[in-house]
């Protein structure tokens, strides 16, 4: 289930923060600041341990596709 935690000492930030966290949805914890509610942390938190994970083998990841060269280049 998603969680969210909000938290600010302004109570008449909350419909502006309301307004824009929900373009924020890919990311893990947000942190804004200011009157304007301006943005200053965003990030990802890693997965660990999902059962949407499935190793397809036992080495190490590697790129499966060597790099080449474009079929067509602009020169």
């Amino acid at each position: 289930q998603p969680l969210a935690w909000l938290a600010t000492r302004d109570a008449a930030a909350l419909p502006l923060l309301a307004r824009k966290v929900p373009h924020y949805g890919k990311y893990s914890y947000l942190a804004f600041a200011g009157p304007s509610a301006t943005n200053t942390l965003k990030g990802q938190w890693p997965v660990t341990g999902s059962v949407l994970q499935v190793p397809l083998s036992d080495g190490p990841v590697t790129d499966a596709v060597p790099p080449r060269k474009p079929l067509s280049a602009d020169e």
